[in-house]
């Protein structure tokens, strides 16, 4: 009973050393946070200089974009994406935990048994947005730890839509393309309404 006892008092001992010492980390994270409004963010677009025949002679800036409202984006492109980024992005609340587990599981499962060298991320489509206008590409648990608070103070000021709308409008296609209007005339030649089921 002694020991029972003794085991006891050193795990409710260390649950509060260990609740104190995340709070503490938690309180000093969220104290140095970015704003979070990203209202008053807007994508900067290229621009482009055409000669008397409409033919391009050349652009001005160093990321090639055109922006769209949500409104003005096919629903399939919306569908694709979320199929292939965050299929649970109208469930969730900024954090897929079911995707979190997930990845956990897989991660732990390649590296015991040698299965790939690659990591799989639990990133939601709100917390890839936080990551490329509010944070940096770092590759630390705190850069994480951050990622994540401020997609949940996102997801609760703004709606799916305008976070849809962001992103799809910010994110990197390759080829000097962001947002999908861009990636759609560089890669198909053909503005996002001519795509085919296939291109999105």
């Amino acid at each position: 009973m002694k020991i029972f006892f003794i085991i006891f008092k050193s795990f409710f001992v260390l649950a509060i050393l260990a609740f104190s010492l995340i709070s503490i980390v938690l309180w000093n994270i969220q104290s140095k946070l970015p704003n979070s409004n990203i209202s008053e963010y807007f994508p900067n677009e290229i621009t482009k200089i055409y000669d008397t025949n409409n033919d391009l002679l050349y652009h001005v800036g160093n990321k090639d974009r055109f922006y769209l409202e949500y409104d003005q984006i096919p629903k399939e492109m919306v569908w694709a994406i979320l199929s292939a980024e965050d299929k649970n992005f109208f469930q969730h609340q900024g954090f897929d935990i079911e995707g979190i587990i997930r990845s956990i599981y897989i991660n732990i499962e390649n590296i015991l048994f040698n299965k790939s060298s690659n990591y799989v991320g639990a990133s939601t489509i709100t917390q890839q947005l936080v990551k490329n206008i509010l944070l940096s590409n770092e590759q630390t648990l705190i850069r994480k730890l951050k990622e994540l608070i401020l997609s949940i103070r996102i997801e609760k000021e703004y709606s799916k839509e305008y976070i849809l709308e962001l992103y799809l409008n910010e994110i990197y296609f390759g080829r000097r393309s962001y947002g999908i209007a861009t990636a759609s005339s560089n890669y198909f030649n053909k503005s996002v309404y001519d795509l085919n089921i296939e291109e999105f």
